[in-house]
């Protein structure tokens, strides 16, 4: 198995493609990273216990983070579920720029 780690960018997409590398890294058993790159990555997400997101730059600079962290159905939704996961000890999420909530929210 390789992983982004195994290639070299110089582009905003690998670091993103790391990212989602260490998350899913972090739910499952397989680890195509380093085994001392996953340990800060826990630590690190174990270590907040709350969060505040922006959903303007999160839609502005991270696009290739959306599908990880936005409802596909809902674009100003959050996957507090997945959010959950990858900050397991996280108490507090707090969300700047949700814009219009209808029904879709419920």
């Amino acid at each position: 198995t390789t992983s982004t780690f195994d290639n070299k960018h110089d582009d905003d997409s690998y670091s993103y493609q790391i990212i989602r590398d260490l998350i899913a890294a972090q739910q499952t058993s397989s680890r195509p990273i380093p085994c001392y790159i996953h340990r800060l990555f826990v630590a690190f997400c174990e270590s907040k216990l709350d969060l505040t997101i922006d959903l303007y730059t999160l839609r502005r600079d991270c696009i290739e983070l959306l599908p990880l962290f936005l409802h596909t159905h809902c674009d100003n939704l959050l996957r507090f579920d997945e959010l959950c996961c990858v900050f397991p000890k996280c108490w507090c999420i707090t969300v700047d720029d949700v814009g219009r909530v209808d029904r879709v929210f419920f």
